[in-house]
């Protein structure tokens, strides 16, 4: 009889020593959260989070455009082993939205820091398209966001994350072209209009180039551009073959009352009949009063 309760506190001390402590979870200061694959519940390694604060939204976005959840307070990139991440505690409440490449965002409802994000994000679909010109023939080589067209113009770019998303194309031939699509569109159409190359130098009055000028073209049907110099004072424009408007200063400055960058005074003004395409200008900055 002793020989057993001698085993079996031989046997009682073995599990003891055999179990291990459970592990304290870890503190938060701050938002937390986790972000996994919603399939395999494999952790996202880089994502995007973005915080919006829950008071009204005072600006007026173009027609079509869509409204964010609120004023943007905070964006983060994460790169994390767990998908893991800790974010700064806000004192009022406010709408998390988590994005990743390749998949559909997450966006929370109000909430505060004390919350925890757990974001299972599922995987996006695509949307095909065709990049075409004004004439009709396919542009092969054209830059889709983060993409390019095939020799056919044909292109695929992930669905949009949210409920819409900015396309941005261009190439070397044609005019840039921005539009928004939305998560149920499956496929796109794009038609660039045709574009020529209006290139010139600035230079000072002593005829030496101007590098940081300011310079800005607007054309007939064509919203204006601005850019600055480069070192050797040159520039250039894909512009529609129209009339054109360029005008040059010593810098760049914002005009809050036509809410546009503009060139800084003195200027120089010049027009230009781009309809046939135009050799490259020469700008010359009046002196300094």
């Amino acid at each position: 009889m002793r020989r057993a309760l001698v085993v079996i506190a031989l046997l009682a001390l073995a599990c003891a020593r055999e179990q291990k402590p459970q592990a304290m979870p870890k503190r938060c200061d701050g938002m937390c959260g986790r972000v996994i694959d919603a399939r395999t519940k494999q952790p996202l390694h880089e994502f995007t989070i973005y915080i919006y604060s829950t008071r009204p939204l005072q600006i007026a976005l173009p027609p079509g455009y869509p409204y964010p959840p609120g004023r943007l307070v905070e964006e983060r990139v994460i790169e994390s082993n767990d998908g893991s991440f800790v974010l700064r505690a806000w004192p009022e409440p406010v709408i998390v939205m988590v994005t990743a490449r390749g998949y559909k965002a997450m966006t929370t409802k109000p909430i505060d820091a004390s919350t925890p994000i757990d974001a299972a994000l599922t995987r996006a679909g695509q949307i095909a398209g065709h990049v075409a010109d004004e004439h009709g023939h396919p542009v092969a080589g054209a830059h889709v966001n983060e993409t390019i067209t095939d020799a056919n113009g044909d292109f695929t770019i992930d669905e949009p994350p949210a409920e819409w998303r900015q396309i941005d194309v261009s190439d070397d031939r044609h005019l840039p072209k921005r539009m928004i699509v939305h998560r149920a569109d499956t496929r796109i159409d794009i038609v660039l209009r045709d574009a020529v190359v209006l290139a010139g130098t600035v230079r000072d009055e002593n005829d030496a180039p101007v590098s940081g000028a300011g310079v800005q073209v607007s054309c007939i049907d064509f919203d204006p551009i601005v850019q600055s110099t480069q070192r050797d004072g040159s520039f250039a424009f894909h512009v529609p073959p129209s009339r054109c408007t360029l005008v040059a200063g010593a810098g760049l400055y914002n005009d809050e009352e036509q809410h546009a960058v503009m060139p800084t005074e003195p200027r120089t003004i010049l027009d230009l009949d781009m309809t046939n395409g135009f050799p490259p200008v020469v700008l010359r900055l009046p002196p300094r009063r």
